[in-house]
C-alpha cells in the first residue's frame, strides 16, 4: 500500500485511511496504490510422505486452501501425525486431507508417517525360551529361535499362528516371511 501526495511517498499505514490537505494554495496530486493481503502456509512432510504444495507458499486474503497427503507407500507406511499452526490433530478424522478456510493469517501444516509394524507375541513355559524380535516391519522376515534353559528338556511342540508344529519337525527356529 503506497500513496503519493505531489510526488512525496508517504507511508499508508500513518494515515488510518485519510490525508487531510491544509492550506490550500495549490494544486495538489494524490495517488493511491494498493495491493492484495497475502498470506504463507508453510506445509512440510517427513522424507515417507507427501502433501500438494509442499513449502512455503502465498494465498490471497480470504482463501480456502486444501491440502492433500499421504504416505509416500501407503503398503508400508501410515500417517502418524498431523500437525496445524503447532497444535496436532486427530489423523483419523481428517481423511488425508486438510483445508484452511477464510485465511486471515499465515499457518502451517507438517505431515509425518510411521512404518506400518506387526507384533510378535512370545509366552513360554518355565523351561523354555524364544527369542526373536518382537516388533517386525510390514513385509520383512522375522527368525524366531526356540531352546530349553535345561538341558533334560527339548521342545516338544510349537504353536504359531494357531497351528501347533511338532517340536522336532520345526527344529530350533521358524522365519515369517514378509510379515
Amino acid at each position: 500500500d503506497q500513496l503519493d501526495v505531489d510526488g512525496n511517498v508517504i507511508e499508508h499505514s500513518s494515515l488510518n485511511g485519510q490525508y487531510i490537505f491544509s492550506n490550500i494554495i495549490a494544486n495538489h496530486t494524490i495517488n493511491a496504490t494498493a495491493k492484495l493481503i497475502m498470506y504463507t502456509i508453510n506445509a512440510s512432510v517427513d522424507s515417507q510422505s507427501f502433501i500438494n504444495n509442499s513449502g512455503a507458499n502465498k494465498y490471497l486474503r480470504h482463501s480456502n486452501v486444501e491440502f492433500l497427503f499421504g504416505p509416500n507407500d501407503p503398503d508400508r507406511y501410515f500417517i502418524s501425525n498431523v500437525t496445524v499452526d503447532g497444535n496436532q490433530l486427530d489423523v483419523n478424522s481428517l481423511n488425508h486431507k486438510y483445508e484452511f478456510i477464510d485465511l486471515i493469517s499465515d499457518h502451517s501444516i507438517q505431515i509425518e508417517s510411521q512404518h506400518i509394524f506387526y507384533n510378535i507375541e512370545y509366552s513360554v513355559d518355565e523351561h523354555s525360551i524364544i527369542t526373536g524380535p518382537t516388533k517386525v516391519d510390514k513385509y520383512s522376515d522375522a527368525v524366531i529361535s526356540f531352546s530349553v534353559n535345561d538341558d533334560r528338556y527339548k521342545i516338544f511342540k510349537i504353536v504359531i499362528d494357531g497351528i501347533e508344529y511338532d517340536g522336532e519337525t520345526i527344529g530350533n527356529a521358524y522365519t515369517f516371511n514378509s510379515v
